[in-house]
């Protein structure tokens, strides 16, 4: 009776578990999702792939066209981005799936490392600034966390088997951000070393061989195609051989700041940032002194930010790349001690959150939010098919949004099927879509070109996006 009653109890506390997961990562995303030039760039490429058939190798470009990176995260997006009809939300639905499997794997890590935390993690990953935020938005570094947490799940499993699963998920997590090679690079470096001490000389290159695996269909894309698109173009135009790194003489200065501002971005403050200093070096005291094992989490957290300190600026995508090893060198066992340091810093982790959460679930991420731009579009398409209109244009004035030509939603209008003249074209327009949340009369006044010829225009329909300050005004042009 004893067992099946802390059956039951058990199963009640994992439904609620799932079900507050859940919530907070799929609550009001379609209004606070981040959809930028980025996202939607992407959203047009994830629907290339599928109409067109166009299996490729080539995945999310950077906004300077200067870092190509593979299309893992395209494939694994696809399948919600046509389930959701390739609306400008549907792949951070797929975001957000794969941010509860994130949550699952933790739960099952931390399960494994140290099962008196099991409770206090539970809770903390409902809310944990870092975990939800990437599970609400669909950019490729936020897709990491996943595959870093399973790789250090199979090498916890120990064998070379569990290594070499553990070097395919390690490589996968370099398809999504090429950045993670600093925190995984040096756990591989750092496990390696021990089992050449340790005398297991084959199954040191396991790891290894099964990173090598992932990345041979790049190499071979760029030896078959001089000069190459992947580590070729990479190498010569990343932001560190491109002079945009920060200056040797800076790098102390720049390692504490951004040391300081991955523990705000653990914390969500700055206040509680600085409680959180003594209680990590005490950690890491005890650490050294013991010569704890653990410390091979470690290390690959301070490469990584050791790394990124080289960069013209902290991002918290940054730090995310190395959160796994983080998490799992700061909740590993060890003695009554530490666990109320450990619960402590879960604590503070909480407390942070919390202050977070509300405008996490309800505010965008950068306006206007994949909401507005979708909901822009049907009624731009139909109302163009209802009226029958010809040379239709769009314009982004007098609004948060800073891109007057709008390049979100032609993105979205491409994919939709609406038939928008260039951004070159405003001439040869006659009705243009002005997308804004301002009135009618700054929008006239805006003295952006794009209005020029539309200013004494005949204003034909007006549309509020629901729940939004956002608005459609169609113009005709000046007669």
């Amino acid at each position: 009776m004893m067992k099946k009653s802390k059956g039951k109890v058990k199963l009640l506390l994992f439904a609620f578990l799932f079900l507050a997961v859940s919530f907070t990562r799929f609550y009001n995303i379609e209004k606070t999702t981040r959809f930028t030039r980025d996202e939607s760039q992407n959203l047009v490429d994830i629907h290339r792939i599928f109409v067109d058939r166009d299996i490729t190798l080539i995945g999310p470009i950077d906004g300077t066209k200067t870092i190509i990176y593979p299309s893992l995260t395209f494939y694994l997006l696809l399948p919600f981005a046509y389930l959701g009809n390739f609306e400008p939300a549907s792949p951070a639905y797929g975001t957000a799936f794969f941010g509860i499997l994130t949550v699952g794997l933790v739960l099952y890590l931390i399960k494994r490392i140290n099962s008196k935390l099991l409770l206090w993690v539970g809770v903390l990953i409902i809310i944990w600034y870092p975990l939800l935020e990437s599970s609400r938005w669909a950019w490729n570094p936020h897709l990491v966390p996943f595959f870093t947490f399973l790789a250090i799940i199979f090498y916890l499993k120990g064998g070379k088997i569990g290594k070499f699963v553990s070097g395919v998920a390690l490589g996968l997590s370099f398809h999504l951000h090429y950045l993670s090679v600093f925190s995984f690079f040096t756990f591989a470096a750092v496990v390696f070393f021990l089992d050449i001490y340790k005398k297991r000389y084959k199954e040191a290159v396991v790891m290894p061989f099964g990173f090598f695996l992932t990345i041979i269909p790049f190499i071979y894309f760029d030896l078959k195609n001089p000069p190459g698109l992947f580590f070729n173009y990479f190498i010569k135009h990343n932001m560190f051989t491109a002079g945009a790194g920060g200056e040797l003489l800076s790098f102390p200065q720049t390692l504490i700041t951004n040391s300081f501002e991955s523990l705000k971005y653990l914390t969500q403050s700055e206040h509680l940032a600085y409680i959180l200093i003594p209680l990590l070096l005490i950690f890491f005291y005890k650490n050294l002194k013991a010569k704890s094992k653990y410390l091979v989490f470690l290390i690959p957290t301070i490469a990584q930010v050791a790394a990124i300190s080289f960069l013209p600026t902290f991002g918290n995508r940054y730090f995310l790349l190395a959160l796994p090893f983080f998490v799992t060198w700061l909740f590993y066992k060890r003695s009554k001690e530490i666990l109320m340091i450990q619960k402590l810093i879960i604590l503070l982790f909480i407390l942070g959150s919390m202050f977070s959460l509300r405008g996490v679930l309800t505010k965008p991420i950068y306006p206007p939010g994949a909401f507005v731009v979708s909901e822009s579009i049907h009624h731009i398409k139909g109302i163009s098919s209802s009226r029958n209109l010809k040379n239709i244009n769009i314009a982004v004035l007098a609004s948060e949004d800073n891109d007057p030509l709008g390049t979100i939603y032609r993105h979205t209008a491409l994919v939709e099927g609406v038939d928008l003249l260039l951004e070159n074209q405003f001439e040869i327009t006659d009705n243009l879509f002005v997308v804004s949340t301002s009135e009618e009369t700054v929008v006239r006044e805006d003295p952006a070109n794009v209005m020029n010829g539309f200013r004494s225009g005949e204003l034909v329909d007006t549309f509020n996006v629901e729940t939004t300050d956002w608005r459609v005004y169609l113009f005709n042009r000046d007669k």
